[in-house]
């Protein structure tokens, strides 16, 4: 998604081994790249089910597998909350 032509969320498809450093697994999942304030990053990555960017700025985004292991509402406010990060 863009606002005021800037990216701030995006969706993608790609093996589970390219954002979790912690598995072998190259099964496909489906994964949300969000920008967000760089003061949250260390934060949100010390937290279960959150990643570093794949292929994305690791100093801006951050991602998720989309795969239950958070909550919809936590997602929503990430979503929300990064495209006042633009």
């Amino acid at each position: 998604y863009r606002v005021h032509n800037k990216w701030f969320c995006l969706f993608g498809s790609v093996p589970r081994n390219k954002v979790d450093k912690n598995t072998s697994s190259k099964e496909e999942v489906e994964i949300l790249n969000v920008k967000v304030n760089r003061n949250e990053i260390e934060n949100l990555l010390n937290k279960k089910g959150y990643y570093e960017a794949y292929h994305m700025n690791k100093k801006n985004w951050i991602s998720i597998i989309l795969d239950d292991s958070l909550r919809d509402s936590e997602i929503q406010d990430l979503i929300d909350n990064s495209s006042k990060n633009v």
